[in-house]
């Protein structure tokens, strides 16, 4: 066998194994400060422990695991402060994101079409909230946020934007869909898409930091009473 076929099975056993374990990180199978036994993913994906190794540096380097010395890697906790820096750094990218939304749509390097996802995903979340489907209108407000990310064009903000989504999660799945103002933030998702759809770029960088300040203010507060 060639060494470049023996380099991408390596390759494609190690993504196996990043795929398998981050899936179960987000999906909340394995929680924050759950341990990740190397022997067990072994088992499971019937692979030997390198590339769980190399699977493990991989989704370490993206947030999601943390290595201590002599103790091993675990699912990463997140402290107060860092879901304060986080947030920050999420009003800053999804206001970023939605200018450049507004002013490609603004300069016709978008149309209305590209648009149709947006405005289904609002309709799904007025839907969802009348009929307190509080799962799906989290799960749309995400996909909101996300299709706005890709939309924008640059891909540093769409790459990152995924990146701390994902991480935050692990924390925030169980808040978001109880302690959120749901009814102002779908208010919001309409604000934001009626300025795109108007090409104001400065309006909707507004609006979406805006909406993303008062959503970090509601879940830093429940936060801090949940966990004090």
């Amino acid at each position: 066998m060639e060494i470049s076929n023996i380099i991408m099975i390596k390759k494609t056993i190690v993504q196996k194994a990043y795929e398998k374990i981050k899936k179960m990180i987000i999906n909340q199978e394995m929680l924050p400060g759950n341990p990740i036994v190397e022997v067990n993913f072994t088992e499971k994906l019937n692979i030997s422990r390198t590339p769980i190794r190399a699977a493990i540096r991989q989704l370490q380097e993206d947030g999601l695991v943390e290595l201590i010395s002599n103790k091993g890697a675990f699912v990463k906790s997140f402290s107060k402060q860092d879901i304060v820096l986080s947030f920050e750094i999420l009003e800053a990218l999804e206001g970023m994101a939605a200018y450049l939304v507004a002013e490609k749509y603004k300069s016709k390097n978008l149309r209305k079409s590209n648009l149709a996802t947006l405005e289904k995903l609002v309709k799904k979340m007025n839907k969802d909230l009348e009929t307190s489907n509080l799962n799906d209108w989290s799960k749309s407000d995400r996909e909101f946020h996300n299709e706005i990310a890709k939309l924008c064009g640059n891909h540093y903000i769409r790459d990152e934007h995924i990146k701390l989504k994902v991480q935050m999660n692990c924390i925030l799945w169980f808040i978001t869909p109880m302690y959120v103002d749901k009814v102002a933030s779908d208010k919001e998702h309409y604000m934001i898409l009626e300025a795109i759809l108007a090409k104001d770029p400065e309006k909707a960088r507004q609006i979406a930091q805006n909406h993303r300040n008062r959503a970090r203010k509601e879940i830093i507060k429940t936060y801090k009473c949940l966990f004090p």
